[in-house]
């Protein structure tokens, strides 16, 4: 085989645990984090084959994710019936009514179940007005953190990545370690720049 070719064979062929790359590969990197808090995550079709995403992160990080793909209301049936099931569903998307994470941390009735939109922040908010549903619930917004995410181009500052979302998120309401996330994100990064090197902050 040419040293080209193979080298480009190398390249796409994709770790069945991370799904990233072999190249790229970060599962000795991951460190399983406990939590009592369910996270779904609805994440938009274009996202799925994003070798850049980092949603796909956070089911390796813990075992109570959901992670849907789709656009409508009926894409997310199994989000919605966690919905019901939940005691306090907290919505992450930052939108007029939003209150900052910390206001519901120590609640009365905790918050037992998080939900991350995963895509541009186009997506997202297509997401968002597409699934009137979410709109019931109580919606947030992550205020602390600066983001280390800097292999796709952030709409405007402030942005977080999916996963520094949910780290942040969950640190707040449930005392999750952030470090596991800080971890896996910087490992990706870091094997990406140096397997695939390129501008940081390319879209």
């Amino acid at each position: 085989m040419d040293p080209d070719n193979e080298a480009l064979s190398t390249w796409r062929e994709v770790c069945p645990a991370c799904r990233y790359p072999r190249k790229v590969c970060i599962c000795a990197d991951i460190e399983p984090v406990s939590t009592t808090v369910s996270v779904s995550v609805m994440q938009d079709p274009s996202e799925v084959k994003h070798a850049k995403n980092t949603a796909r992160l956070i089911p390796l990080l813990m075992r109570s994710v959901q992670l849907t793909t789709g656009i409508l209301p009926s894409d997310f049936k199994p989000i919605r019936e966690r919905v019901q099931r939940s005691q306090r569903s907290l919505v992450l998307f930052p939108q007029s009514r939003a209150k900052p994470v910390q206001d519901f941390a120590n609640l009365a009735v905790r918050v037992d179940h998080l939900i991350l939109l995963d895509g541009t922040w186009r997506k997202a908010k297509k997401l968002w007005l597409n699934n009137p549903w979410l709109h019931a619930l109580d919606c947030a917004i992550v205020t602390t953190g600066k983001t280390e995410y800097v292999m796709r181009k952030a709409p405007f500052n402030g942005t977080l990545s999916t996963l520094e979302a949910a780290g942040i998120a969950l640190g707040v309401i449930d005392g999750t370690p952030m470090l596991p996330f800080n971890r896996a994100l910087a490992a990706l990064q870091q094997r990406w720049f140096a397997f695939a090197p390129e501008p940081h902050n390319t879209p």
